[in-house]
Formats: C-alpha cells, structure tokens, sequence
C-alpha cells in the first residue's frame, strides 16, 4: 500500500491512501499542526471510524550515555567487555562511503541528522536516540529529536519468504525535505515501525503513518508539501501463515535453498 501525508498551509499533515483498487482511497482527517513545544506526541489523525492513530507517548530519555559528549576528560582504565558492548553505532553493517545509511545531511548543509543506536547489556536490548548536530558550531551538544524505539532489524523478502528478519540492523536513515524545515524518519514502537516527522524550527515529533502496518520506504515531494511512504500491508498475514505452517512442520519446496555443497 502506498500512502501520502500532504501537509496544507497551516503545516497540518492529513493522510491519503492509495491503492490499486481505488485512487484515491479514505482520506484520513484531523491533522493538527505541529506544536511549538511538545514533550509528548499528541493524536495525529483519526480515521472514518474515529479509532485514535496514535495516542500520546512519553519520548522522554531513557538512555543516559546514548547521546556523545560534546568534551570529555580522558581516562586511562583498562577497557572491558561492556565498554565494547556500548559502543554507539548507526547505519548498516555494511556500509559503504556510497551508500553509508543512518544520517543525512540538510539541504543547505548546516545541519547532520543521525540516529544513534547503543546497546545495553544489562536489559538486553538497544537504547536509541535520533539526534541534529550543527556543523557550524560542532562544539554545542546535539539537539535530541527523539528518544527509545525498539530496535529494527533489516528484513529480505527472499524464496517465497515474506519480511525475513536478519540478525542485522536497518539503517534508519532520516529524510530532509527539499526546503530543509522537515525531517522525517521512522521508528519501532509496540511491533509496529511508524513514520514521524519533526520541524526543525519549533522541535516535537509526530506520527504520520497509519500504525497498522510497518512502514517500509518514504520519500518527500519536491516542493515539500507530501510525504509518500509505503506500508507492508500483508507482513502480518505472511507471519502468522509461516507460524501456524511451523507448528506441524514446513514442507520442502521452493522457499529452501542450498547454502553450501560438499562434493565428495
């Protein structure tokens, strides 16, 4: 499923969702514009059946060592396990000076959006955090856009295999809009990976997707006023077949294939 959130005059996002079968299909009211200020996110949008999209979320930090310091005094120590474990990453694990994913620089070049993932050993599992650097002034800290999320994992449709997870991180790469006053970008909540956006000059983050399905691309328009993104509308579906198939034994077909032969 592909969908726009276009966004009016007053800077309010309404959702519109196209499909094959209708275009354009149920349009999605009630988009507020974004706040000058907003500690948590507010409702979006409502659809038809006035169902809450997204409800408000503390976005407070969680994480106290997930954002870099600005100076920091040295230390000689010896180093330890939880020291490697903690190290901040971000983009993918293979990334190339091409294609390096998780940050994007601003259009005019003045500012880095970047989100950071750091691993914590003693809840196993990731803290992360969506920050923006000024690169004119590099010795001010980051302004932190957003806090938490689960962590998400990069997926591959492959054999007949719909979304298979991998061990592997997805990138997370923030999106510019062409005039440089948005950001987009996605995080994973609840087992559901959401679009939101944030205007860098009044902060507060929003979700724009309708928070059925995981969001799998977006893109912004040229002039800025739309935001298509694309849904993985049947995932769910695919999961709970390759579960239930699970639970009596998978047949050998097509979705196997051979990883390595040893001729004899």
């Amino acid at each position: 499923m592909e969908c726009i959130a276009r966004r009016s005059a007053n800077r309010a996002f309404t959702l519109i969702f196209l499909t094959t079968a209708a275009l354009p299909g149920a349009a999605f009211s009630q988009a507020a514009p974004l706040p000058p200020t907003a500690p948590a996110l507010q409702v979006v949008a409502t659809n038809a059946t006035g169902v809450d999209l997204q409800s408000a979320r503390d976005t407070s930090p969680s994480c106290p060592t997930i954002v870099p310091p600005v100076a920091s005094q040295s230390i000689a120590r010896s180093v330890e396990a939880d020291d490697i474990i903690r190290l901040r990453d971000f983009g993918k694990m293979d990334a190339s000076e091409a294609d390096p994913g998780g940050f994007a620089v601003s259009p005019d070049g003045r500012y880095l959006a970047i989100q950071l993932r750091q691993a914590d050993p003693v809840s196993n599992s990731y803290c992360q955090a969506l920050l923006i650097y000024d690169l004119g002034n590099v010795r001010t800290a980051p302004r932190i856009v957003d806090m938490g999320g689960d962590y998400v994992r990069r997926t591959i449709t492959l054999y007949g295999l719909e979304g298979f997870p991998t061990g592997t991180p997805e990138p997370l790469t923030p999106k510019w809009s062409k005039d440089g006053k948005w950001l987009a970008f996605l995080k994973r909540e609840e087992g559901i990976t959401r679009l939101f956006v944030t205007a860098l000059s009044e902060g507060g983050t929003r979700s724009i997707s309708d928070g059925r399905f995981d969001v799998a691309d977006f893109a912004w328009s040229d002039d800025a006023s739309q935001l298509r993104y694309r849904q993985r509308e049947n995932h769910a579906a695919a999961i709970e077949r390759l579960q239930t198939e699970g639970r009596s034994g998978f047949q050998f077909d097509e979705r196997f294939w051979v990883a390595s032969v040893k001729v004899v």
